[in-house]
């Protein structure tokens, strides 16, 4: 919660909590407040004596302390009082093992890529809240992605592709920075990015330009503008700067995604004048949660939908549509053809899958499943790997990989070429820390406040509906890897921001 303290007061924040809490709710909360505070006033029974006020003081002190120190409680506020403690005051290192003490040598290793060098242009796109549980999936007998079911025969994609947590700003620094994000706090306030080796950097030291688009106009937000900065973005651009011109649409959290990506392929031409490389990245905004800002005449799947579900759907075909926008003035632009196009989503989103409609909420496949395409056509990247698991840390060794790069990288991932197995990390750091290891088909799930393991093989229960009762060694192995969680943690956060 107090996390995002700071982004509370945002007007796109403001219609959420207006969408949560009704004028009746509101009308209702202050009604029983006037109530309580009137027969304050009246009834004696309320008087506050004052003359034993160590005593009063010693027992809030005892009460804290049982409630802090003692186990979870199923009791509200004592169970909100231990979450908040164990988030910020201890300290991760109990929870890392022996196998990552040494955790600067695994995350910093000499790569050679199997490529010739070859610059070539990269375009990045981070997709907002985009489930990959639902392409090639038919709602109301209309595919609910249709533009990326068809992008899916053009290169190479991921069935089993994760984002490591659930927010955009921790999509970014896991896809850009190729680290997993902290379980507690966001790196984009918690480490000083320009001392990471993140994908912007490595590349504007091999002669790229580098361009960072956010489709959101409010690059303060979690910090974003510092953050992004500091990663080695050398330009920073947001559609803010096209809202006001004619014709273009805004609604829900910014610019209608297909008017920011016309502007993020008119910068890129611009940026491609210098006859350097580049490295362009947009991140989208429309498929924002709660998903029901949807202008009327774009709701396609439930013309007159009825509720939030409805509603994502509704927002996601949209999003998808949107996309072909983008394909389209790449392909216009004699862009497409020669570049190394990566399509990902910055975090997923849960619709009622498992009844919770809040990513906050769990760690269900539904919670972190994006999809991966990456297309090179001189490349010849083909296939649909259904076996084998990957998530946005995967992203930058990929990059680097499919350019040629050769030299020392610093990554919690690996290349997605070699289509070898790997451990996925995910990170839900809220309603009590959800932890989870996917190694495909096992992933194991631990919920930090009830010390609650829970396993599945998604191979034979691909929706997670019959956890494994009995550990395997596979399952033993994943629960050690936990760790490997925290030690990120604690190997980034030793880069902490200097204070102004």
């Amino acid at each position: 919660m107090i996390d995002n303290i700071g982004e509370v007061l945002i007007p796109e924040n403001g219609a959420i909590f207006g969408q949560i809490y009704r004028v009746k709710d509101v009308v209702t909360l202050l009604f029983i407040h006037l109530i309580i505070i009137v027969t304050f006033f009246k009834s004696k029974k309320f008087e506050v004596s004052y003359r034993r006020p160590l005593l009063g003081l010693a027992s809030l002190i005892v009460y804290i302390i049982l409630v802090i120190f003692a186990p979870y409680s199923k009791e509200e506020l004592s169970a909100f009082a231990k979450t908040m403690s164990d988030y910020y005051l201890n300290s991760s290192s109990k929870h890392i093992g022996e196998a990552y003490k040494n955790i600067d040598s695994i995350l910093n290793y000499q790569f050679e890529s199997t490529h010739p060098e070859d610059k070539k242009d990269i375009i990045l796109v981070h997709l907002e809240s985009y489930s990959g549980i639902y392409i090639n999936k038919k709602i109301n007998d209309k595919y609910v992605t249709p533009v990326m079911n068809e992008l899916y025969k053009e290169g190479l994609s991921f069935k089993h592709f994760y984002s490591n947590s659930i927010q955009t700003i921790k999509g970014q620094y896991a896809t850009l920075c190729s680290l997993v994000p902290l379980p507690r706090g966001k790196a984009s306030y918690r480490v000083d990015s320009s001392k990471l080796d993140c994908l912007p950097r490595v590349l504007g030291q091999m002669g790229y330009t580098t361009y960072f688009h956010d489709s959101f106009g409010n690059p303060g937000f979690d910090n974003t503008h510092d953050f992004i900065k500091k990663s080695g973005f050398e330009y920073i651009k947001t559609s803010r700067e096209i809202e006001s011109k004619p014709g273009v649409l805004k609604w829900g959290w910014g610019v209608q995604d297909d008017f920011s990506y016309r502007y993020f392929v008119e910068n890129i031409e611009e940026f491609k004048l210098n006859k350097k490389p580049i490295f362009a990245m947009i991140q989208t905004v429309s498929n924002h949660m709660w998903f029901d800002r949807v202008p009327k005449d774009q709701k396609e799947i439930f013309p007159d939908e009825k509720h939030l579900t409805e509603a994502f759907i509704n927002s996601l075909h949209a999003s998808d549509k949107y996309l072909g926008t983008l394909i389209n003035e790449l392909k216009e632009k004699k862009i497409f053809d020669n570049s190394i196009i990566i399509i990902t989503g910055d975090h997923s989103f849960p619709n009622s899958e498992h009844g919770m409609k809040s990513n906050a909420a769990g760690a269900y496949e539904e919670f972190f499943r994006v999809p991966l395409l990456i297309i090179s056509k001189s490349q010849n990247l083909d296939g649909n790997i259904e076996s084998i698991n990957g998530s946005q840390v995967d992203i930058k060794p990929t990059v680097l990989d499919l350019i040629g790069y050769k030299g020392e990288v610093q990554s919690a991932g690996e290349t997605l070429l070699t289509k070898s197995e790997r451990s996925s990390y995910l990170v839900q750091p809220y309603n009590g820390t959800f932890l989870s290891v996917v190694k495909h088909p096992y992933k194991v799930i631990w919920n930090k406040r009830n010390n609650r393991w829970q396993y599945f093989n998604l191979e034979l229960d691909p929706e997670e509906r019959s956890p494994i009762k009995k550990e395997n060694k596979e399952i033993k192995a994943l629960k050690k890897e936990i760790g490997f969680i925290f030690a990120n943690e604690e190997y980034a956060t030793q880069f902490t921001p200097k204070e102004d």
